[in-house]
């Protein structure tokens, strides 16, 4: 049993289109004032001389960070994919899309047994590879289950409905059971529940916020009846189109959400906000981050209360969004290949923690989605850049992030009866510069260096600095 996920560059270059009938939003001017913000750190030309000179105009000033944050083993998130092998150990949550474990894969018929075997190898891989974090992704119904059992997704085999249920009572037992399995098969490990995907995409749901807003109260009453300490994740949704304010989907299913009561009668019935912040398929992380700002302003101006942002879908290069008068893509596929493919993906995660987001999934697991920017397999750089980033700051306590162009995050972490400090530094474009004392230099992909005492040469490659 297979999905079909090839055809998700249409997706997101000519079907997304339809997901947004209002203009684009422009994304706010990304800041780094999200969580940890910037202190006293310089960027400087392209060109490095042999004793920099600090340019002015890139310097900010020092400000503190409210509080530390120790870095989680979840906040490395990974798409393990079907059939693609069990990923390397380089994630400590997983993501459970395109796993063969949408609603219609384990209820394909009314009344039938439920089929977890696509559901159980997923957290069974990921289980062999350490990981005891898991994310569900709920929704998408067999037709039977479907109030419109015509409205069928086109990536899926078999045929899912992109509709909403047409029982309540359907939706809710389904949930309870997928929570129900989480609990009696796999009790060492931990749970959350993502209403829908991608919901903003005609592609994904075709039914109103308002519908989707009831689901997320019912989801959030089935989930947490199992286990309190399980998680309700609101449904995600993409924001290379920008997100509309008001009128535009997400604003409507937060404004439905509100009046919504959820398990024991919470009020607004979410632990986290999912979004995926894909930018253009030119687009580049510093593109990526500038959706966080989008999101936190969306949020904001709905009334809606503070939740962890998740970013559980992202990789570069995807063709789209829109197309020229002569069909092709108004920004092609991007191919980002070798070192540029670690470096991208570690400043993404690193600019997820500089900016307070509290997971990333990295999409996908896969060695033949050729229309993803950056593949992620056995020991390619990126994979490779991973795990080199997650054994540098899972378990450490990250006390600031500093910079604007050049970005410099402190962290310490214990080892036995000693506290280790390091920083990790990086820079959007160009080069910025450090000094340090005698130091090694670890790269995110690459071979370690010792640097004598001196100024530091960062680049957009992260590095590790002790």
């Amino acid at each position: 049993m297979a999905t079909h996920r090839t055809a998700y560059v249409a997706l997101l270059a000519a079907a997304a289109m339809a997901a947004c009938t209002a203009p684009a939003d422009s994304a706010p001017t990304l800041s780094s004032s999200a969580s940890f913000t910037a202190a006293a750190v310089t960027s400087s030309s392209p060109t490095q001389t042999p004793s920099p000179t600090p340019s002015p105009a890139l310097t900010t000033a020092a400000i503190t960070p409210t509080a530390a944050r120790k870095v989680s083993q979840t906040f490395f998130g990974l798409h393990p994919g079907l059939n693609a092998g069990v990923p390397q150990a380089v994630a400590g949550s997983y993501r459970l899309w395109d796993t063969g474990t949408m609603w219609g894969n384990i209820e394909p018929t009314k009344g039938g047994a439920f089929q977890w075997t696509n559901f159980d190898a997923a957290v069974n891989a990921g289980k062999s590879r350490g990981v005891r974090d898991f994310l569900m992704v709920l929704g998408m119904p067999a037709p039977w289950a479907s109030s419109n059992p015509t409205k069928l997704s086109p990536f899926y085999t078999p045929q899912v409905s992109i509709a909403p249920p047409s029982s309540d009572y359907a939706w809710s037992r389904y949930v309870k059971a997928v929570a129900s399995r989480a609990k009696t098969k796999f009790p060492t490990t931990t749970w959350s529940f993502e209403v829908w995907n991608e919901a903003n995409l005609p592609s994904f749901y075709s039914g109103t916020a308002t519908r989707l807003a009831q689901l997320t109260g019912l989801a959030d009453i089935a989930v947490k009846s199992v286990n309190p300490a399980f998680k309700t994740v609101s449904p995600s949704t993409t924001t290379r189109m920008g997100i509309s304010s008001g009128s535009g989907f997400f604003p409507r299913y937060l404004s439905a959400l509100s009046s919504v009561r959820g398990y024991k009668g919470r009020a607004w019935p979410i632990d986290a906000y999912s979004f995926h912040p894909y930018p253009s398929g030119t687009g580049t992380p510093a593109d990526a981050a500038a959706a966080v700002a989008l999101m936190r302003t969306r949020i904001a101006a709905s009334g809606a209360p503070a939740r962890p942002l998740w970013n559980t879908e992202i990789n570069y290069g995807i063709a789209g969004p829109g197309t020229n008068p002569d069909g092709s893509p108004k920004y092609p596929h991007t191919d980002i290949p070798g070192t540029k493919s670690a470096d991208w993906l570690a400043r993404t995660y690193l600019d997820s923690l500089r900016l307070g987001i509290d997971r990333v999934y990295w999409y996908a697991w896969s060695n033949g989605m050729t229309y993803l920017g950056i593949k992620t397999y056995y020991d390619t750089p990126a994979t490779k850049a991973l795990g080199t980033i997650r054994t540098w700051l899972a378990g450490a306590t990250v006390t600031s992030c500093t910079g604007t162009r050049l970005h410099v995050c402190t962290a310490t972490r214990v080892s036995g009866a000693r506290t280790l400090s390091f920083s990790v530094a990086w820079t959007d474009s160009g080069k910025g510069y450090v000094t340090r004392g005698a130091i090694t230099v670890c790269p995110a992909y690459g071979s370690c260096v010792k640097k004598p005492a001196g100024t530091i040469t960062i680049t957009t490659m992260p590095v590790k600095l002790g």
